[in-house]
């Protein structure tokens, strides 16, 4: 089999607000609650913010601090989208050097470069900014689009956008929300993409690992892979 097309995951696997400098309190900060609570409740509206089910982010910042027991003060919530979006600009602006520079070398070596993202609006507000939009040649963001992975949908629509086959696809990401899985149901190879795991969840790697066909550190690395696999 030639895979001659890339499919890359956003978040953990090209970009990393620790990675790029973590600037700014977190919302939990913000709110001054412990980050094991914020998360608890922030999961709960998950699929709210990631389909794009709200009229604005604010409107789920609101019902996660109330959940928390606390007023949602319009200040305040706007205080934690602020801090938000500027967290997230800035890994999207300041992309490290072994991401970007392998990536530019990847295009030169494929047919076409995809990406899909699990986000919500504000996280992919300043996407234009980043040197990572140039690179690709579609990139479909789960709030734009009202579905998110595992859903095959979500795979099917990229291939569409693409213009391809599935069975020419590499599908790399951090193995997140089993991306990994919908993609291989989707007729595409999995690769785990590691860097970020590395620091962060060291432990996950060997568990993912398993199902996928390759293992690589930086997203450039899948070069190596295009023929091989």
């Amino acid at each position: 089999m030639k895979y001659d097309i890339v499919i890359f995951d956003l978040f953990h696997t090209l970009v990393s607000m620790t990675a790029s400098g973590d600037p700014g309190p977190q919302p939990y900060e913000v709110v001054g609650v412990p980050e094991d609570e914020w998360f608890a409740v922030w999961r709960r509206h998950e699929e709210r913010w990631l389909k794009g089910q709200c009229g604005s982010l604010a409107e789920i910042v609101s019902d996660v601090i109330r959940d928390l027991g606390l007023e949602p003060l319009p200040e305040l919530c706007e205080r934690v989208c602020a801090t938000r979006r500027h967290r997230f600009r800035h890994a999207l602006v300041n992309v490290i050097a072994q991401v970007l520079n392998g990536l530019q070398r990847l295009r030169t070596r494929v047919a076409k470069l995809g990406l899909m993202s699990d986000t919500d609006f504000d996280e992919i507000a300043s996407w234009q900014e980043s040197p990572l939009a140039s690179l690709f040649d579609v990139a479909l963001f789960s709030c734009y689009e009202g579905m998110a992975k595992p859903e095959l949908a979500f795979y099917r629509l990229t291939t569409q956008r693409l213009g391809v086959g599935a069975t020419r696809c590499i599908y790399a990401g951090d193995g997140a929300r089993n991306e990994h899985v919908g993609a291989r149901e989707m007729g595409m190879s999995p690769v785990l993409v590691t860097w970020y795991l590395e620091s962060k969840a060291p432990e996950r790697i060997p568990v993912l690992a398993q199902g996928c066909d390759a293992v690589v550190r930086y997203p450039g690395y899948v070069i190596e892979l295009l023929e091989g696999l």
